[in-house]
């Protein structure tokens, strides 16, 4: 069975990644998002949603392997009934959803183009959709404790 909720297209608006050389360790990777969603004008049936990703270090800790800023934007179509289709239910499952989708595109983008570089590929966490239903996604920070790189450190 099909979502109702189906990806007409989306964009890249905004790519910009930078590899920092480390000699060891690194600190934790710092994720901020902006979101954006809205209904189409002429058509109930569709929405647009924007979702930018910056990601880098945490200023107290040591620097992160990789900085950069994503930007997607998507289309999306929803099959509702009418009577539907300005209910909170059904716009917080459009946020959501859109939301989710548009992040898994920056995911698959992040660790392409990470895999080419001397650092080694970036997942980016997987997330609770959830948090796209937020006021303000942009002022909730995300945190992953990058892996400690292996140093031949003896036990006691």
């Amino acid at each position: 069975m099909f979502s109702p909720i189906q990806i007409q297209h989306h964009l890249l608006r905004k790519v910009t990644l930078e590899a920092i050389e480390q000699p060891d360790q690194t600190g934790k990777q710092k994720l901020d998002f902006a979101y954006r969603y809205q209904r189409d004008e002429g058509d109930d049936s569709l929405w647009h949603a924007n979702l930018n990703v910056t990601f880098g270090p945490h200023q107290d800790e040591s620097p992160s392997e990789f900085v950069g800023e994503i930007e997607v934007e998507g289309c999306f179509f929803v099959n509702a009934e009418p009577s539907d289709t300005d209910s909170k239910e059904l716009k917080d499952f459009v946020k959501m959803s859109a939301g989710s989708l548009l992040y898994s595109s920056i995911r698959e983008i992040v660790v392409n183009l990470t895999s080419r570089t001397r650092n080694g590929a970036l997942e980016l966490p997987t997330i609770d959709p959830r948090m796209f239903l937020q006021e303000s996604v942009s002022k909730a920070k995300h945190s992953k404790k990058a892996p400690k790189k292996k140093a031949g450190k003896k036990k006691a």
